[in-house]
């Protein structure tokens, strides 16, 4: 079951703003039809991480609070890198496209976030992250979405 959380500056932007593109980017695509890996409990986009093993516990710990952080830090990208035009529009297919891909086809529960900004030095700004959903672990609370800022989307994957 996927669900979708967002704070109205999402909701308008998605209201007024997305038109599905013609063509989905390549490297995005190529990102998803990668798939994931499940290394030592975490799971990592599978083109985004390489090693045997994650870290020690403690440098986690000590640098991201816990697994949800580092998987978040490792899986982030920013999707603005992948196209070169429709950044908005394209990312929000992104967020659609993984959704339904990990809807039933992982063994256990996903976070993903998607947070937009338009930067007048640096235009469009899309970044995606997501980690395993844990116990205890909250990143980013759905209760509080209103009190971000910046458009976001938060989706639960159960």
């Amino acid at each position: 079951m996927i669900t979708v959380k967002c704070n109205r500056s999402m909701g308008h932007l998605v209201e007024t703003k997305y038109l599905c593109p013609d063509e989905f980017p390549v490297g995005l695509a190529k990102i998803l039809d990668d798939g994931f890996s499940e290394i030592d409990g975490c799971v990592f986009f599978k083109n985004s991480f390489n090693c045997k093993n994650i870290p020690d516990i403690d440098f986690i710990e000590r640098n991201f609070s816990n697994l949800s952080g580092y998987e978040c830090a490792i899986n982030g990208i920013h999707l603005e890198d992948f196209m070169v035009d429709n950044f908005f529009s394209s990312s929000i297919c992104f967020v659609e496209k993984f959704s339904i891909l990990c809807d039933g086809k992982l063994p256990f529960p996903i976070v993903a976030i998607f947070g937009y900004e338009k930067s007048d030095e640096f235009g469009d700004i899309c970044t995606f992250r997501f980690h395993k959903k844990r116990e205890g672990e909250v990143l980013y609370n759905v209760n509080e979405i209103e009190d971000f800022l910046d458009p976001i989307i938060i989706i639960n994957i159960d």
